[in-house]
């Protein structure tokens, strides 16, 4: 399941078709730009203390199963002083979030899983936080785009320790508002493979 179809939106609008937006309570919403560079399209959010989802609920609702979640990105300006292992600066030019049904859409409060890429070594896994975010990083190097494969349904699992509800949307995000700094993140390829998974 292709859940950007850049190739079906028009280079320069903002979000792909049928994604919305959605600033953080306070905050203003990054800016986002479809681009395209040489046949190469991605999306790209910048902000300067700016926090935003940007998502796509899904007509239908991934279950359990056989499947990763795969996507490409890669971060030409990180934020500076950004730490994700500390709550006052956990800041990232870019986050691949999964939303979980907890009888309640994508604007009211589900569960959230976040995939974040930062500098330095992944942080822990901190399931008392309130979206319960998982780092799944490595050194974010400028201009190298990283591809990714995701478990979203086996990390559930890991941090929550219960049988995972079903996936009702997937996204992006973008956060620069504790440290006021500035950010660019890029991304493409997102979509979901269904697959042989082994199961813990």
């Amino acid at each position: 399941m292709d859940l950007f179809a850049l190739r079906s939106a028009s280079a320069n609008a903002s979000v792909p078709v049928g994604w919305q937006t959605r600033a953080v309570r306070g905050q203003r919403l990054p800016m986002s730009q479809i681009i395209d560079t040489s046949g190469i399209r991605y999306m790209r959010l910048s902000g300067q203390g700016q926090a935003g989802w940007f998502a796509r609920e899904l007509p239908v609702p991934l279950v359990a199963s056989a499947g990763r979640l795969h996507w490409t990105w890669r971060v030409p300006l990180a934020p500076s002083g950004a730490n994700v292992a500390a709550p006052a600066t956990d800041d990232a030019a870019l986050r691949v979030f999964v939303v979980f049904d907890r009888h309640g859409r994508f604007v009211q409060r589900p569960r959230m899983l976040y995939y974040t890429l930062a500098d330095g070594e992944p942080a822990p896994d901190r399931p008392n936080s309130p979206f319960g975010v998982r780092i799944a990083g490595r050194p974010a190097q400028a201009h190298d785009w990283i591809s990714v494969a995701a478990d979203p349904f086996t990390d559930y699992r890991r941090i929550w320790g219960s049988a995972p509800p079903s996936i009702v949307a997937i996204g992006v995000m973008q956060d620069t508002d504790q440290t006021r700094s500035a950010a660019i993140g890029d991304v493409m390829n997102l979509h979901w493979r269904s697959e042989n998974v082994a199961k813990p």
